[in-house]
């Protein structure tokens, strides 16, 4: 029997003053349903969107009010973790990642897509 699963996968640059480099890398996790993926890929578009319009250092759940997130991840005592998003899993809960691919001076992010990984059952496949 053959299981999908879905990755999200990051296109990012980071450069110094001497060389750019083009990296891909992958969430650490994956989803049975491509939803959740596609959910989890919104989510973080729109953490994207809302890092460039506002600024999120120490921001706290109290001053963000409203516009609070269910991506959000903020510390015991309430202030926003700004390198951190939580995203929903196939169980139900929310899993926190840190957000390696956010944008900096020395940095950029390209795209990010979802990719499905095939995996087959020991006994479904036959290696000669």
């Amino acid at each position: 029997m053959n299981y999908d699963q879905w990755e999200i996968e990051v296109f990012y640059s980071e450069s110094d003053y001497d060389k750019s480099e083009k990296i891909i890398k992958r969430i650490n996790t994956f989803w049975r349903d491509k939803k959740l993926a596609q959910k989890a890929l919104s989510e973080i578009k729109e953490r994207a969107d809302m890092l460039e319009s506002i600024d999120l250092h120490y921001k706290t759940l109290e001053t963000i009010g409203e516009n609070k997130r269910d991506w959000m991840v903020f510390h015991e005592t309430g202030r926003l973790l700004q390198y951190k998003i939580s995203l929903l899993m196939d169980d139900g809960t929310r899993q926190e990642f840190s957000s390696f691919w956010d944008q900096d001076n020395f940095k950029h992010l390209e795209k990010m897509k979802i990719v499905r990984e095939t995996f087959v059952e020991e006994e479904d496949e036959i290696i000669f």
